[in-house]
């Protein structure tokens, strides 16, 4: 759902909590305001208090200078793992709520981060050599691909993670008596895609093989020409190309 950027937060989460009927939690990834925010505003909403008045007392003059924001934002992008709003707040005296605002305001985003494997030189080569030919041919041969992946699916998982629950109660949900995982494999191409393949055993390189060449047929009639086929690099499946 996108915004006018400049339509005011509090009227954007009126919409999406009154009309929408959207959770505190989506509300706060979508506007990228905390949760806890969210939870405020919700809260007077549903006391009938008009959150876009400003109350007595409200609106005091930030006492946050210019100088102390672009310090905030220069330790951020010098070190942004070791940069959370405690720690920062620790270090220049203010609350955690103030260093959130700040980097907020400047776009900044708290998430997760991203582990990267960093590439040897024949790996990079291999890589340049691939784009090259993805530029040469204009990207045809991802035209002309199936890509496939498998995952498993847990009965134990299929349960919600967060609810609302009255003061002082936390909602129970039951485990299943019995577990059951069942797995799934699929292959995706810009001409259609394959059916789903549902196992329960555990995928090893020949019943990969089985899978895939059961699949076959599905794959030449969206590319009768001839058909390319690829996956990860799964220990799976280098056994299986080896096989």
């Amino acid at each position: 759902m996108n915004f006018c950027i400049e339509l005011d937060p509090k009227v954007r989460c009126i919409v999406l909590y009154q009309d929408a009927h959207w959770p505190s939690e989506r509300i706060a990834y979508t506007l990228n305001i905390p949760e806890r925010t969210i939870r405020d505003w919700i809260s007077k909403l549903q006391q009938g208090i008009d959150i876009r008045q400003r109350r007595q007392g409200q609106g005091r003059k930030s006492t946050t200078t210019q100088d102390l924001k672009e310090r905030v934002i220069r330790d951020t992008r010098r070190k942004p793992a070791a940069s959370s709003t405690r720690n920062l707040a620790g270090k220049y005296a203010k609350s955690p709520s103030t260093i959130h605002h700040i980097l907020t305001e400047k776009k900044f985003v708290y998430g997760n981060t991203k582990m990267e494997i960093e590439l040897d030189a024949k790996v990079e080569e291999k890589r340049v050599k691939f784009c090259q030919k993805m530029l040469k041919r204009k990207g045809t041969p991802i035209d002309e691909t199936f890509f496939s992946d498998e995952m498993g699916i847990k009965l134990s998982e299929a349960k919600p993670k967060k609810a609302w629950s009255g003061p002082y109660k936390k909602v129970k949900v039951e485990n299943p008596p019995k577990d059951i995982k069942v797995n799934c494999w699929g292959a995706i191409s810009r001409n259609g895609a394959t059916s789903l393949e549902i196992f329960k055993d555990n995928l090893k390189a020949d019943s990969y093989q089985q899978i895939v060449q059961k699949h076959q047929q599905e794959m030449f009639q969206a590319f009768p020409e001839g058909v390319k086929y690829t996956h990860d690099n799964s220990s799976i499946h280098k056994s299986a190309e080896e096989n």
